[in-house]
């Protein structure tokens, strides 16, 4: 650790160097927070430089990147919805979607024609958009109404322009308490949906299941790696519900900003047993531990 001192230094000064950068230049901050991401990724020192960075200074990364995630996502769906964009690939994000969502399609051996319910989907369903163009029929579940409004038009107009299939994704505004998680394969839940406690949540999914329907083989649940590790820390705890099978990790790219891990759903389990310090009163989604 203390031959890595200087470049851990070096690290945090470029990050607060970035914060710098004016709040209306987005492309130049968006540019420059990935590339110093994936450098400090690719230096392995990425965990060390971000555990070390002052509160302050994390604060404002993750109101800066909100700030710039969204006004890529509102720009993409201006653009689409009125005939500027043509074409999902001209998203900003558009290859970080398609190998998130190829990772965890073969992370949870999905095939063509299988079923997935995405909880918190939001009005830009980039990994709903992907994983339909690999053949998963897939449900995405969004609270808020106009993001739901705005999910449908944005699914609509790629079935226009021949991007999707009819029905091959879907939309439903649904508050998460009052999802039906049974009659899908795969349940995935994006990091959007913290706005209540992680037990609760899951507790919700494993209470509905057994009531109708086939139950789910597997859950999927996301947690931050590169990039992401500025935005959220990361949630540990341990589960008889939820089984680890094993992550993303060796798809990886150093600029990736998410790690999915697939859980097996083990239907006997002890919702109470789910555990972790903070798990009440925190609204991350957890990094449930792996057995052994």
């Amino acid at each position: 650790m203390e031959k890595l001192a200087p470049k851990i230094k070096n690290g945090q000064e470029t990050l607060k160097k970035i914060l710098a950068i004016p709040r209306g230049d987005m492309q130049n901050f968006g540019l420059s927070t990935e590339v110093a991401a994936t450098d400090l990724a690719r230096a392995g020192i990425i965990d060390e430089v971000v555990d070390v960075l002052p509160e302050n200074v994390r604060s404002e990364f993750i109101g800066r990147w909100g700030e710039y995630e969204v006004t890529v996502d509102e720009m993409f769906v201006a653009n689409l919805l009125s005939g500027a964009a043509t074409d999902f690939n001209q998203y900003l994000f558009a290859e970080f979607y398609h190998r998130l969502a190829g990772n965890e399609f073969t992370l949870a051996n999905l095939h063509s024609g299988d079923t997935l319910l995405h909880a918190g989907c939001g009005p830009l369903p980039g990994t709903d958009i992907c994983l339909s163009q690999l053949g998963v029929k897939v449900t995405g579940v969004e609270v808020d109404d106009m993001r739901t409004r705005e999910a449908t038009a944005v699914l609509k107009k790629l079935t226009e322009l021949k991007q999707l299939g009819t029905g091959s994704v879907r939309v439903r505004n649904y508050a998460i308490e009052t999802v039906r998680f049974n009659g899908y394969k795969v349940i995935l839940f994006s990091a959007m949906v913290l706005d209540k406690p992680t037990k609760l949540v899951l507790r919700d999914m494993y209470s509905s299941l057994g009531s109708g329907g086939e139950n789910p083989d597997y859950l999927i649940l996301r947690d931050t790696w590169g990039i992401g590790r500025l935005m959220y820390p990361p949630i540990t705890g341990k589960s008889t519900v939820y089984e680890f099978v094993g992550d993303t990790r060796e798809f990886l790219n150093p600029n990736d900003r998410i790690i999915s891990k697939l859980y097996k759903i083990n239907i006997a389990g002890r919702m109470s047993d789910w555990g972790g310090a903070g798990t009440e009163s925190t609204g991350y989604m957890p990094t449930l531990s792996p057995r052994g």
